[in-house]
């Protein structure tokens, strides 16, 4: 039978900041497997490796910690192994913010699909349906969304709503 132990750490992170990800409470139904101990494997990647930098495998320390530079939301994998070789496997969310107050990489401010003289090559229309519209980019270098421009004419009164979807499409 394979062992089992609870997955902490997690949430809500910094970048730059180490989060400490700990298997606590390892149990195994053989008492042969857990007077053995355990071996915990951390995979920060989420490729099911253990072998990036910062990744810990087959270690007999139940905790490590890592540190995220860039922010966005991460899957950590986690793994508890008996001698016998039974595995369980943990993940969770980590959730990573850029420090309040601090302004994006100088490399990715500020960037645009647009040059800030381009307007719409008709400017006024009368219609009262309304329609989605969008643009697909790709980026090629980390950096923050910091905004998103809607050209509107006098006349074109109402509510706009602006979105972004991931690349998934997903709001």
């Amino acid at each position: 039978m394979a062992p089992t132990a609870t997955l902490t750490g997690g949430g809500a992170a910094t970048t730059g900041q180490p989060v400490t990800f700990a298997l606590t409470n390892p149990s195994d139904p053989s008492s042969a497997d857990t007077a053995a101990g355990f071996q915990y494997s951390f995979d920060f990647q989420n490729d099911g490796l253990f072998t990036d930098p910062g990744d810990v495998a087959n270690s007999t320390s139940p905790s490590a910690s890592y540190t995220f530079t860039t922010a966005g939301t991460y899957t950590v994998h986690a793994r508890v192994t008996d001698k016998d070789g039974g595995v369980t496997d943990y993940t969770t969310t980590v959730t990573v913010t850029a420090p309040v107050g601090t302004t994006p990489p100088a490399s990715t401010t500020p960037q645009t699909i647009f040059s800030s003289t381009a307007t719409p090559g008709r400017q006024e229309v009368t219609d009262t349906a309304s329609v989605e519209l969008g643009v697909k980019f790709q980026t090629t270098s980390d950096g923050y969304i910091t905004g998103v421009r809607f050209y509107k004419q006098a006349g074109n009164g109402g509510t706009h709503v602006g979105n972004l979807w991931s690349s998934g499409g997903q709001l």
